[in-house]
């Protein structure tokens, strides 16, 4: 299936790539990476893998324990809506 990045999951992975480069190092950005592209893999083959929330009309899946990826499957495609640092706000409040 198609996956494509909207420019808040753009932003989203960006934003915590960045974070993880300077708190953390290089070698774990480029693990959260891996691992973020070993999860859009696994639902562009599985979209309905992921924990579907009726309320909002999306799926979400764990990328890595503190980053859930939430994303939306429109007309046979996986829309990828944002990188949620789930030490953060609410969900419901990101909507």
């Amino acid at each position: 299936m198609e996956v494509i990045w909207t420019e808040k999951a753009e932003k989203t992975y960006t934003k915590n790539y960045e974070y993880l480069v300077e708190n953390w190092s290089l070698a774990i950005a480029e693990k959260f990476d891996e691992e973020v592209l070993k999860t859009i893999d696994i639902i562009s083959k599985n979209p309905h893998l992921g924990s579907y929330n009726r309320d909002f009309d999306f799926s979400s899946i764990l990328v890595v324990k503190q980053i859930t990826l939430f994303y939306t499957i429109v007309d046979g495609k996986v829309f990828l809506l944002l990188f949620h640092d789930n030490r953060q706000k609410q969900v419901k409040d990101l909507f």
